[in-house]
């Protein structure tokens, strides 16, 4: 799990950067942030999952809404959890904050990094609806997968 919240990471900054750039940058780096244009992201992320999972058009039909849906959800949680953890670190940092008042807020925190993951667990149960099992349980894998070759791109692309 560790490793996937810090791909997680990795991945809402990469998003962050991505759709925050300058018309300052230069044509060179105008067209390496076009490639990385959160539509480009999207078609690339169809194409690979498509792929990946070798998805039939009747499969990819059904999968699509699904997927999509639970991605929001994913986000809107993962969205919480960012939150509740800059809340823990400030109270930290806070002279004076009393321990029961950190405990509060740390318990929240791991709260919600639960939900995340039981809100993984729903997903999958939904994807099991709409896919073969071992297409349902390959989703997360992909997922993953994609993020850290989107990754790599984006690094390549910067060192040119």
């Amino acid at each position: 799990m560790k490793k996937s919240f810090k791909t997680l990471v990795v991945f809402v900054c990469l998003i962050f950067s991505v759709l925050s750039t300058n018309s300052v940058f230069a044509q060179k780096q105008e067209s390496q942030d076009t490639k990385f244009s959160k539509e480009n992201i999207e078609s690339m992320k169809i194409a690979f999952f498509t792929k990946e999972l070798n998805l039939s058009c009747e499969e990819a039909e059904k999968f699509w809404p699904v997927y999509n849906l639970c991605e929001k959800e994913r986000w809107k949680a993962r969205n919480t959890t960012i939150n509740s953890m800059r809340e823990l670190s400030k109270a930290i940092k806070e002279e004076g904050k009393k321990d029961d008042e950190i405990k509060i807020i740390t318990e929240k925190y791991y709260n919600n990094l639960l939900k995340e993951t039981e809100l993984s667990k729903e997903h999958y149960l939904k994807y099991l609806k709409v896919l073969p099992t071992k297409k349902a349980a390959m989703v997360r894998i992909v997922e993953e997968k994609f993020f850290r070759d989107l990754v790599k791109q984006y690094r390549n692309g910067k060192r040119r």
